[in-house]
């Protein structure tokens, strides 16, 4: 009896322990959240919809950066506890972008746990568009780079079970499981390429690089666009040259300041000369 008393004291105290060390744990990443929170409301971020718009200035901040990292290994963690680190829309939004030092691997199953709390029913699916599109780092895209990846198929198919109910997205990501999606990025990178170097653009591969590369690169305009741009074509048309800027005209000024002397003089002798009759 003694001895099972024992046991459940030494079990009882091991579980407050680790219920201590969670809640510490906690603490520390919500701190992490709001910091980088309050760096996209100072440059004028009000909502969760925001942070997109301005975590390309941002994500080099201190606040940002520790967020970055954490993610890197914790994200499990941060998932599981996702309410309780980031109570509020804006800080959920955050968690979802501040992936951006993380290895593709990780990434992909990062984008596959979102989607089981979407699935759930605890997290709104916009959370996981959000999740898809990192701003920062090599992330950007990756469901249509990475399309083959056993991984990729089964976060894209849980999105179009997700998005059923809306058609525009399901052709979008059959377009990005048969290969199409990369197609179009790949001709539009393409045409992006200064013409003398003949090759498209080269982007930070994070699986060859340490997660927590504080060298990331920001994505690029390609990159940035959003999902629905890829159900759609590309435009091939060029933009007309812009009209020719006249050229002024060379030594205009001297001439009017000849212009200028030669009336002065002319008034002057004329003054002259009538002052004399």
């Amino acid at each position: 009896m003694k001895l099972t008393l024992v046991l459940l004291a030494l079990a009882l105290k091991g579980t407050m322990i680790a219920s201590a060390d969670d809640s510490n744990e906690i603490a520390s990443i919500r701190g992490l959240v709001s910091g980088a929170e309050m760096q996209a409301r100072s440059i004028g971020a009000r909502d969760a919809e925001g942070l997109g718009d301005v975590f390309h200035v941002i994500h080099r901040k201190a606040e940002c950066v520790a967020l970055q990292d954490k993610m890197v290994e914790a994200w499990p963690f941060v998932l599981h506890h996702l309410d309780e680190v980031a109570p509020t829309e804006s800080g959920k939004a955050m968690v979802m972008i501040s992936t951006g030092r993380m290895a593709v691997s990780s990434y992909l199953d990062f984008l596959d746990t979102v989607a089981e709390l979407v699935e759930s029913g605890t997290l709104d699916r916009k959370f996981f568009m959000w999740a898809q599109f990192p701003p920062e780092g090599g992330l950007c895209n990756v469901l249509i780079k990475h399309h083959a990846d056993s991984k990729a198929q089964t976060v894209i198919m849980r999105a179009k079970k997700i998005f059923q109910d809306v058609p525009e997205k399901i052709a979008t990501y059959d377009a990005m499981l048969t290969g199409e999606s990369k197609k179009k990025l790949e001709d539009y990178e393409a045409r992006l390429a200064p013409p003398s170097s003949g090759r498209t653009i080269r982007h930070q591969n994070n699986e060859k690089s340490p997660a927590n590369n504080h060298a990331a690169s920001m994505c690029t305009q390609t990159e940035r666009t959003s999902l629905e741009s890829y159900g759609s074509n590309v435009s091939n048309e060029i933009a007309p040259p812009l009209p020719p800027v006249p050229t002024p005209i060379r030594g205009s000024g001297f001439v009017w300041l000849l212009l200028v002397v030669a009336l002065v003089f002319i008034v002057t002798f004329a003054v002259w000369f009538l002052r004399s009759l």
